[in-house]
C-alpha cells in the first residue's frame, strides 16, 4: 500500500515518519491535543522518552507500507516519540474505547493478530464510521 507519510525531527535529532492521518499527542501549553501528523508544524511540542521537545522539521514523502498495531495502552513509540496506535480518526480517545473489544479478545482469548487490518476493526471502518463521519474529519 502506497500511502502520504509525515517526517518529523525534533531539536533533540529524533526522527520519525508515520502516515499523514496518524495521530500523534502535541502539547499547547497545560494541554495534551491530538494531531494528524500532517497537522504538526515547526515549534509543537512532542513527547521522546524522556520529556516534551520541540519539533524542528517537518516534511511529507510518499512510500510504500503502512502500520498501525493496536496496544492495550492505545499508544506506541514510533522512532523514540510518543504516537497514538490509531489512524484516520480525529479523536484518540474514541478509537481507544471502540477498539476496547478486540483488545480484550485478544488478552481473553490469545487470539493472534494478524496482518492487515483486524477483523474488528474492519466491521468499525466499514459500518460505525460512516454512522460517525465527524470523526473522520477535523
Amino acid at each position: 500500500m502506497t500511502a502520504e507519510f509525515v517526517e518529523i525531527e525534533t531539536e533533540m535529532g529524533d526522527k520519525m515518519a508515520l502516515s499523514a492521518r496518524h495521530l500523534i499527542p502535541i502539547r499547547e501549553g497545560a494541554d495534551l491535543q491530538w494531531k494528524w501528523a500532517e497537522q504538526v508544524v515547526v515549534g509543537d511540542e512532542v513527547h521522546n522518552r524522556e520529556r516534551w521537545i520541540h519539533v524542528s522539521k517537518v516534511a511529507s514523502r510518499v512510500s510504500q507500507g503502512v502500520y498501525a498495531p493496536l496496544t492495550s495502552a492505545g499508544t506506541l513509540m514510533v522512532d523514540g516519540v510518543a504516537t497514538s496506535c490509531f489512524a484516520v480518526v480525529n479523536t484518540h480517545d474514541a478509537a481507544y474505547w471502540a477498539t476496547k473489544p478486540a483488545v480484550w479478545l485478544a488478552q481473553w482469548f490469545g487470539e493472534n493478530m494478524q496482518q492487515g487490518i483486524h477483523w474488528y476493526s474492519r466491521v468499525l471502518l466499514d459500518y460505525a464510521a460512516p454512522m460517525a463521519s465527524s470523526l473522520m474529519t477535523r
